[in-house]
């Protein structure tokens, strides 16, 4: 009776199927105000227009473990079209999955309309030889959308407006027993979007669940075909393993299930020779997860900057005995870049920062009088200081070099001329008279 009650308020246009199960969220601990009000304010809207319209997707499946979310999408049963027709500031994008983007108090919020399992025999449906689908982009229910979904814990939908779960994949049971699940053949599925590895994966390490057997018998033996993915996409994967707040812990999750060689080749190798990373990278990852979780704003230049480190330190070695120092510096870190480019494409601004980085070390390490000032003003100076901190552990003779810049940044100007003029000051050059 209470069910038929639930589903009974459902908006103008939903379809109730039998396997479908319908929950009051506040007995999971979740309330609509944990919704961001841009999310709660697209449901409405398109709610009031007569469509379907629920939150999907990783901010439920944060809330129910206990995470925060940090954004919110949702699932409509309104075409793209008419989403753009509901919304005044609204963009469509996506060519294997047509998607709007709706802009609203300073958000965007990603909506994206039900979709149905692939058919093979429709136009619109394309994949390679391997099985990794190109084009799926056919539109259906609810319960078909839940159903094409990755994971379980992944497929439910929550309605602000009501305060309902409803769950179409038993997914709350997977949330309850801490379990990552995949819907439907994992062998076909994983081939399908290989980069459902990766998201399995940093999901197990976020909130320490476990992959289902047949999951984790699968992810090693379809792990090469990320191969097949786009390096900007994996870029972009790799960019939501440093942002969540425990990117150490993902990154070791993915070395120890042996994927990460496809995303950071260099951390692969370390975690193959020595069963952990680098110190300086060790410590760059604690930083930023800290940071982080403080709510303060990381760059992906300087973690990208700290991870490639030693090979472009062991490049520059092997290039000295044939080239000039900045040469050789030079050479290396371009060999650096490219290796890691075979893996993710990084944008070039991101390079550019990384190269900045990089190229202060030097002048960082043989401060002069002349130059202190002119350093200390470059804009990338706190990045490549902090850089200088992290290499401190590794580099111990670095520490007193690290000290006299930190003073340097903390007196006044006075102070500052008075540094400058204890350093070692550059020879004057005796000027040749020219032959006639």
């Amino acid at each position: 009776m209470l069910r038929h009650m639930l589903t009974s308020w459902w908006p103008r246009k939903s379809r109730k199927t039998e396997h479908s199960s319908c929950f009051d969220a506040a007995e999971f601990g979740v309330q609509p105000d944990q919704i961001s009000r841009a999310a709660r304010e697209v449901v409405h809207e398109l709610q009031q227009h007569g469509y379907e319209a629920y939150v999907v997707g990783g901010s439920i499946r944060d809330l129910l473990l206990g995470g925060k979310p940090k954004d919110f999408d949702v699932a409509t049963s309104a075409r793209p079209e008419q989403v753009k027709k509901v919304f005044r500031r609204c963009r469509l994008i996506g060519r294997r999955f047509r998607l709007a983007h709706v802009f609203i108090r300073g958000e965007m919020i990603e909506v994206a309309t039900f979709r149905r399992a692939a058919k093979s025999w429709s136009r619109r449906f394309k994949k390679n030889a391997s099985g990794l689908v190109l084009s799926d982009n056919q539109f259906g229910r609810m319960d078909e959308d839940a159903w094409r979904r990755d994971f379980s814990i992944n497929a439910l939908y929550y309605d602000p407006s009501r305060n309902l779960i409803i769950d179409h994949v038993h997914g709350l049971e997977d949330i309850e027993k801490k379990r990552v699940r995949i819907l439907g053949d994992v062998k076909t599925r994983l081939r399908e979007d290989p980069v459902r590895i990766l998201r399995a994966i940093r999901v197990q390490a976020q909130f320490n669940l476990s992959l289902e057997s047949q999951l984790e018998a699968h992810i090693q033996q379809e792990a090469h075909a990320l191969k097949e993915v786009s390096s900007s996409r994996l870029y972009e994967e790799l960019l939501k393993t440093l942002y969540r707040g425990c990117a150490k812990k993902q990154l070791e999750a993915l070395a120890t299930h042996q994927v990460l060689g496809y995303v950071i080749p260099e951390l692969a190798r370390q975690w193959q020779e020595h069963g952990c990373f680098a110190d300086i990278v060790e410590h760059g990852l604690a930083n930023t997860d800290k940071r982080i979780m403080q709510g303060l704003s990381i760059n992906p230049a300087f973690l990208l900057s700290v991870m490639l480190w030693h090979p472009v330190q062991t490049y520059f070695r092997s290039f000295m005995s044939r080239k000039p120092a900045r040469v050789a510096m030079t050479r290396a870190m371009d060999q650096a870049i490219d290796e890691q480019n075979l893996a993710t494409a990084v944008p070039k601004r991101i390079v550019s920062m990384m190269l900045e980085i990089w190229r202060m070390q030097y002048p960082l390490e043989h401060h002069r009088a002349r130059s202190a000032l002119l350093l200390s003003s470059q804009k990338r100076f706190r990045a490549a200081y902090d850089f200088l901190l992290l290499r401190v552990d590794e580099a111990p003779d670095l520490k007193h070099i690290a000290d006299w810049w930190t003073t340097f940044q903390e007196v006044d100007r006075d102070e500052q001329e008075a540094m400058m003029a204890a350093l070692p000051q550059p020879k004057k050059r005796k000027s040749r008279r020219k032959r006639r």
